[in-house]
């Protein structure tokens, strides 16, 4: 009742106690800053966007290469095919893989459109 008739609550003797801590740690880490001992991290959301659009290009960039790669690979062992046994299933297999990320290359180039287009809609150049 007294507290109530003086205008003070029971968290402002908490904030009382607590107010020279908070103080002194906002102290410390501004002094920190200025000695160069404490550097803030801050990324920019232009960056943000950026490395997200640069994670889909080097994600299709790896799809594509993989791609290029298991089907090169699948036609140098059809070329020679008939010397090895095993080269057929092989061939097949490496055929079936390259097409599974030949696949993934046109959908990932639609990715990348539709972020160039959010992009876009709210004025944020690539």
């Amino acid at each position: 009742r007294l507290l109530k008739r003086v205008g003070l609550s029971p968290d402002d003797f908490k904030n009382f106690g607590a107010q020279p801590q908070r103080v002194a740690r906002i102290d410390d880490i501004s002094r920190r800053l200025e000695q160069g001992d404490f550097k803030l991290r801050v990324r920019a959301l232009e960056v943000e966007r950026m490395i997200e659009r640069s994670k889909l290009v080097q994600k299709n960039t790896f799809a594509a290469v993989v791609s290029c790669l298991c089907l090169n690979s699948a036609m140098c062992l059809a070329t020679f095919g008939k010397t090895a046994a095993a080269s057929r299933p092989l061939t097949k297999l490496l055929l079936g893989v390259g097409a599974i990320f030949a696949a993934r290359v046109p959908y990932g180039l639609n990715q990348l459109r539709n972020l160039d287009d959010y992009n876009e809609k709210y004025g944020i150049k690539r």
